[in-house]
């Protein structure tokens, strides 16, 4: 990569203007690319080297965008949509204490800002600190009725109080009881920030894009159906059926897909000799729908030709 020598005040002015546009885009690697030209090392530089970090938040490189963070903080400590930033990478690695002093201090300068009410208040259920909760969210959604993220953060704080038991029911973060030490962890929040970004990738024709930022949401909670679908249409329109064929059966599975569709999706196994798979879509049709005519002429194929040994049934794995 050709670095620039020496730049001016002016071009790292234009480069920091053209970084942050392409953050807005969702285009992460394009602005570290861009930053990155600049200097290797951009301690030097706070400006630039803070949105590195918000690039390295958005691919979900946390603990370097939080070390970014820690370095520039002395430079930004007033500005609360650094501390904004700045509290969601601690969020997610997890010092909740440090990410709720860099929200408060937010708030401090800029008091009726609703993404840092959201924010404080999705901390605030973390913390099982519910009425502090309630009302940085209810002061959200005065301030603005509209705001998607307030509501699904309250929507998460009635899920948890609605739990009625302790405070490690309604949080995702805590760790799962003893019973179930296999389970995986789910985070809600961050598989939906994802999903945004990813939606986000989709519109701007950014499509690599758009599928990293599914399979980041995916990660986050691994049945969230929409982020299957969106990483299927996105793949089918770069004519990589194969996997769009699997994201989008994924995504059939683990949502409300309707009879027709995965009896239609059932076939295009068989034809495929996807045995396995088909029987069990067809299957679960007629779960759905046990007169459902077509589903049950496919299986019964299906069956003839297993038995015949044309499609022999194969494990799924």
């Amino acid at each position: 990569m050709v670095q620039i020598p020496q730049p001016t005040p002016e071009l790292l002015a234009d480069v920091e203007r053209q970084a942050e546009q392409l953050l807005n885009k969702g285009k992460a690697q394009q602005a570290i690319d861009l930053l990155d030209r600049v200097s290797e090392d951009l301690s030097g530089y706070p400006s630039l080297y803070r949105l590195k970090g918000v690039a390295r938040l958005l691919q979900g490189s946390n603990t370097e965008a939080r070390l970014i963070f820690d370095e520039v903080e002395g430079s930004f400590g007033d500005d609360p949509l650094f501390l904004n930033v700045y509290g969601v990478a601690l969020r997610r690695e997890r010092d909740l204490n440090k990410a709720r002093e860099v929200y408060e201090r937010a708030l401090e300068l800029q008091p009726d800002q609703t993404a840092l009410l959201s924010n404080l208040g999705n901390l605030m259920i973390d913390l099982g600190l519910f009425q502090q909760a309630r009302g940085h969210l209810t002061r959200a959604l005065q301030l603005d009725p509209n705001h998607a993220d307030a509501r699904q953060n309250l929507a998460r704080l009635e899920r948890t109080q609605g739990g009625g038991g302790g405070e490690s029911l309604g949080s995702a973060h805590v760790a799962a009881p003893a019973a179930a030490p296999t389970a995986a962890k789910v985070d809600e929040e961050a598989a939906a920030d994802w999903l945004k970004l990813a939606a986000t990738a989709q519109r701007e024709s950014n499509f690599e894009e758009a599928i990293v930022f599914a399979r980041r949401a995916i990660e986050a909670q691994i049945d969230l159906a929409p982020a299957y679908k969106l990483a299927g249409e996105v793949m089918a329109g770069l004519r990589r059926f194969d996997q769009a064929e699997q994201a989008l059966l994924y995504g059939a599975l683990l949502g409300e897909a309707d009879a027709n569709t995965l009896s239609n999706l059932g076939g295009i196994c068989a034809s495929r000799g996807q045995a396995s798979l088909a029987r069990l879509l067809l299957q679960k049709v007629l779960q759905q729908q046990p007169e459902h005519k077509v589903a049950q002429q496919n299986l019964e194929l299906l069956e003839k030709q297993a038995a015949s040994g044309q499609h022999p049934s194969q494990p799924l794995f």
